[in-house]
């Protein structure tokens, strides 16, 4: 017998790994889409940052996690897919320009 549930984000955890004081090491993030209808996670999106790319873009660790809560509270991404395509940009990045504009 087969379910067939549509799976809904209903939680994100985020995991922020920071290196010791000690070592130079690059700093790296985790988030898990998470429901309760799934055993496993939605999803996993993991990410690494270093201080050439947050001095070079200005993008660091506490703006990914920013963006990323804020894509899951909009769009609530079900699949890794979905959260990618909302990150980068979604549908305003598809369109095609309005004519006249």
């Amino acid at each position: 017998m087969a379910w067939n549930v549509s799976h809904k984000l209903e939680s994100v955890e985020f995991t922020l790994y920071l290196p010791r004081p000690d070592e130079w090491a690059d700093v790296s993030m985790k988030a898990v889409g998470r429901a309760s209808t799934r055993r496993a996670a939605l999803w996993v999106y993991q990410e690494t940052f270093n201080d050439e790319l947050d001095a070079v873009k200005g993008y660091g660790p506490a703006d990914a996690i920013h963006h990323i809560g804020l894509v899951c509270m909009q769009d609530r991404p079900n699949t890794l897919e979905r959260l990618n395509f909302a990150l980068s940009g979604g549908l305003s990045w598809c369109q095609d320009e309005l004519p006249g504009l």
